[in-house]
């Protein structure tokens, strides 16, 4: 909770009892702001396109997928904002309806990597797929800049 605390403004009290689930998320916090990696499951989830990325998506398709979300916790029914983290994800496509995109974990036994971030909350990040990355830059080379 130390850890926790030089983090937080908030005034952070010890519950007298914690459930397994709020004492994971502490450990985890803590573990995040030490500067250490943490690894979790994830379940699927939908995002939508922003207008300026426009990936080219496809379902099936097995992607790499950054993505940002708040460090929180909840002791005692209130919950404290920490900061950031970026988790890393492999994933599959699962549909593209437009301009929102379906996920879900590479294999049943996908982890995510979660790193403290700084950055914008709430934004998803896609690798390149072989065929983007094989398309001629603007100078025409296939291999990217030199």
């Amino acid at each position: 909770m130390n850890v926790i605390q030089q983090h937080s403004t908030d005034l952070l009290r010890i519950p007298s009892a914690l459930s397994a689930g709020e004492l994971r998320h502490v450990f985890e916090a803590a573990t995040l702001l030490q500067g250490q990696a943490a690894s979790t499951t994830w379940s699927p989830f939908e995002f939508t396109i922003d207008a300026t990325d426009r990936p080219t998506l496809t379902a099936g398709s097995r992607i790499n997928v950054a993505v940002t979300q708040r460090l929180n916790i909840e002791l005692d029914g209130e919950e404290h904002h920490l900061g950031q983290v970026a988790a890393f994800l492999d994933a599959v496509v699962d549909s593209v309806d437009g301009d929102t995109v379906a996920l879900s974990p590479g294999d049943p036994d996908a982890r995510a990597t979660r790193v403290l971030a700084e950055g914008e909350e709430y934004r998803v990040w896609v690798a390149a797929t072989d065929a983007e990355s094989k398309r001629p830059a603007p100078d025409g080379n296939r291999d990217g800049p030199t």
